[in-house]
């Protein structure tokens, strides 16, 4: 394997994507100006360290474009063949997902957003093709290092389950980024923004013992962890939790509810579904008001309206008259009064206020002396006062860093170049598999009764623990289980991966219990040996951003790295 010389990062956001990179540091610890932040797109307006996550497909799905330039393509093409896609990457998310961490959403942010007939993680994946192309041949040209001698690093979600992290693996892979984890990492968003936060010493977070909660406001989603520094890194307290209030709901509200109050919610939709394009200009300046909004300001903000839109408007009947009624004699604009433009704010800050809350009773209030805002959203003054107006006080500190925006970026260079800065992390569930153990008469059921190929009875669906919800393991734990085929001349073994929220449960069965997946095991080389001897090591590892699997022969010692099945739903 060659040695690595350069770390390489992806922030791929629900809006934005960037990457940085920088040489591989041994000797001494990386520092962010030895970080290289590109922010030269093509089809930009202005530099900025992140590209738009768009796509535009020709009529085949091959790429048309991809980011500003596929926005601005869709905006010229009035009647082109191609499709504009926007907000896929949280349809690799299932709603399950976080039906135990958020309310369902019903305004989830779809206006504007296309993706016809294409699955989400085919748009996720024709988008970093293109995307990592530019950025290995950046990367290539500037540090004169061979392709097999980057170590890549992809950001995701903190609320992304297993499944998700290895979809977003295999989505890169495909892509054309390597597939092993030695050489492709997946870092977890929140965790890297406290990293940078350390590392820049942009806050005081490097007295050993001292606790911080990380809010990282992206674009769809809201993810939080708290941390405790340690001499030598990092150390999660809390369990990492979301949901889905990032910033674009507060744009779902804009358009659902405030536009289509103004013009009709006939007219909107006759323009999202006909002429998607003629919101984007409108977007653009929702953007810059989102960032620029003033908790006190008491003039209203106006968004101007297209010649092309205006004309739609003008031909639905009453839509413009109702736009005018609305706003004082005002029809060519949309006139936003500071009060509606907070209630699209708290639409999606209220509940991630609760998010805090509940992270602040799980870790405890008094043990955490700062709250680091970081992400996209965090850019946004409203969202700073309001998150200083309910936490800020002379026991904790409310801290913004001086570009909130890049700091998961940065971050996950500084984990790629060194990913022991994290030194321990929290178990969210209780894993185990399903096991066939000695049957206990009068506690085990009957219904789960088998015989065993020299006549032991086993109950058949006891939950075998690797590890309980809420321990804090570190980096590379290794948790055994010895395996031992139930049959005689039983040539492979399926061992089912099951999940709970509870800590000590005693079937796969029990209430709250979901099958993750299956590891496939095989037996065959074990053939010859006496059934009592054909045993297999299975070790589950942990403290990672991705669980692993290893399967050890102890007769030879040789260790097979296996993968988890993933299941398409969630059953037991």
């Amino acid at each position: 394997m060659s040695t690595v010389r350069v770390v390489a990062a992806i922030d791929f956001g629900t809006y934005a994507t960037g990457f940085a990179w920088a040489y591989k540091r041994r000797d001494r610890p990386l520092v962010p100006e030895a970080i290289q932040l590109y922010d030269s797109w093509p089809g930009a307006a202005v530099p900025y360290h992140k590209n738009l996550t768009a796509l535009l497909l020709d009529e085949v799905g091959e790429v048309a474009d991809w980011g500003y330039r596929a926005h601005n393509r869709h905006m010229q093409e009035r009647d082109s063949l191609n499709t504009y896609h926007v907000r896929f990457k949280m349809g690799l998310l299932r709603e399950s997902a976080l039906a135990a961490r958020a309310e369902s959403r019903p305004d989830r942010p779809t206006s504007g957003a296309q993706t016809p007939g294409y699955p989400p993680d085919f748009l996720v994946t024709q988008y970093l093709k293109a995307f990592c192309e530019h950025a290995l041949t950046e990367v290539l040209t500037r540090s004169n290092v061979r392709a097999d001698e980057i170590l890549w690093c992809l950001t995701v979600p903190a609320i992304w389950r297993d499944q998700e992290r290895r979809l977003m693996r295999a989505c890169a892979e495909q892509a054309g980024l390597p597939g092993s984890p030695e050489r492709l990492l997946i870092a977890v968003e929140p965790e890297v923004a406290a990293l940078y936060a350390r590392q820049a010493s942009e806050a005081k977070l490097n007295e050993p013992g001292s606790r911080f909660m990380v809010v990282d406001a992206g674009g769809g989603t809201v993810d939080l962890t708290a941390y405790e520094v340690a001499a030598d890194g990092l150390t999660e307290i809390g369990l990492s939790t979301g949901g889905k209030h990032g910033a674009t709901y507060s744009d779902a509200y804009l358009v659902d509810r405030i536009l289509a109050d103004r013009i009709g919610p006939e007219v909107l939709s006759a323009i999202v579904k006909n002429s998607p394009e003629l919101l984007h200009k409108v977007s653009a300046q929702w953007e810059l008001a989102k960032r620029t909004f003033d908790p006190e300001q008491t003039y209203p903000v106006v968004l101007d309206i297209s010649s092309p839109m205006l004309k739609v408007i003008s031909a639905a009947d009453g839509a413009r008259a109702r736009l005018a009624k609305a706003q004082d004699g005002v029809d060519d604009q949309f006139v936003l009064t500071p009060k509606e433009v907070k209630q699209a704010f708290d639409h999606t800050i209220n509940p991630l206020l609760e998010l805090v809350h509940e992270q602040l009773k799980t870790v405890g209030p008094k043990s955490v002396g700062q709250i680091l805002l970081v992400g996209g959203f965090a850019q946004s003054r409203y969202l700073q006062e309001q998150l200083r107006k309910a936490f800020d006080s002379k026991r904790m500190q409310v801290v913004v860093p001086t570009t909130p925006a890049a700091a998961i970026l940065l971050g996950a260079v500084f984990y790629a170049n060194d990913p022991t800065l994290i030194r321990g992390r929290t178990t969210k569930l209780t894993y185990g598999i399903s096991f066939a153990e000695p049957f206990e008469r009068g506690i085990d059921p009957d219904s789960t009764l088998i015989t065993q190929y020299d006549g032991q009875e086993l109950c058949s669906v006891r939950f075998k623990t690797f590890v309980r919800a809420g321990d804090a393991v570190e980096p590379g734990t290794r948790v055994p289980v010895r395996a031992y085929p139930i049959l005689a001349g039983q040539r492979s073994m399926g061992l089912k991966v099951v999940v709970t929220e509870e800590k000590t449960p005693r079937y796969v069965t029990d209430e709250g219990c979901r099958e993750l997946g299956v590891i496939e095991i095989d037996m065959s080389k074990t053939l010859d040996l006496p059934p009592a001897e054909r045993m297999i090591e299975i070790y589950m590892v942990f403290g990672g951003t991705e669980v692993e699997t290893v399967a050890r022969d102890p007769r030879t010692g040789e260790e097979e790295r296996l993968f988890i099945d993933f299941v398409e739903e969630d059953r037991l």
